[in-house]
């Protein structure tokens, strides 16, 4: 659907009326860009499969799956993370 957003043409949604695509050029846009960029959103609504792409974040957050991964992650790039730490009470004998 084409409408005019902040005074700017734009391709939106009809369901949420989101802007999909802006329109650089100056006046109304022509059916062709229109056409084009129609079947760019088909296509990628269609063709794009998250199960078949991996994640490409990092497990970031200390919930329970990421909590050991990040654990050991810290500890191996931390420098002083393997030696092993007195107690306070060895330090003032």
């Amino acid at each position: 659907m084409l409408r005019q957003v902040n005074g700017k043409w734009a391709l939106v949604s009809k369901k949420t009326l989101r802007p999909l695509a802006y329109y650089k050029g100056e006046g109304k846009p022509s059916d062709e860009w229109v056409a084009s960029q129609e079947k760019r959103i088909e296509y990628f609504k269609h063709h794009v499969d998250e199960a078949i792409s991996p994640d490409i974040l990092p497990k970031a957050g200390a919930g329970q799956d990421g909590t050991d991964t990040l654990v050991q992650s810290y500890k191996r790039d931390t420098p002083g993370q393997n030696v092993k730490v007195k107690k306070f009470r060895d330090y003032i004998e």
